[in-house]
């Protein structure tokens, strides 16, 4: 018989649990941002404020939109990653949702917004 790992028990019993989590996370908020431009404009990818120590707009930035059709494609594709994740698997999410802001960052300097 194989035993399981306390990580493994814990990863099956809440890992589906946070993994819904996230994913609600990460598609409440946008819709949250988009209808509130003021926190919206706030959070967004801001070459110089993030030179400037406003850092959490590299978390932030994608979870900004400015069309409704922005907003659907965005949480669409959250969503296939998330189901590309196995549901439960957050890191590899995290990963890249936090590698396209930091790659526009570094490497195109022609996007300041």
């Amino acid at each position: 018989s194989t035993q399981h790992s306390s990580t493994d028990t814990v990863e099956r019993k809440w890992g589906g649990r946070l993994g819904a989590v996230g994913l609600l996370f990460c598609l409440i908020i946008p819709c949250f941002l988009y209808f509130f431009p003021h926190f919206n404009e706030a959070m967004q990818f801001d070459r110089q404020a993030i030179r400037n120590g406003a850092w959490w707009r590299l978390l932030s930035a994608q979870c900004t939109h400015w069309t409704v059709d922005h907003l659907f494609w965005n949480c669409s594709t959250t969503f296939l990653l998330w189901q590309l994740c196995e549901h439960k698997r957050l890191l590899p999410l995290f990963l890249i949702w936090i590698s396209i802001p930091l790659f526009v960052l570094c490497f195109m300097p022609q996007f300041d917004y």
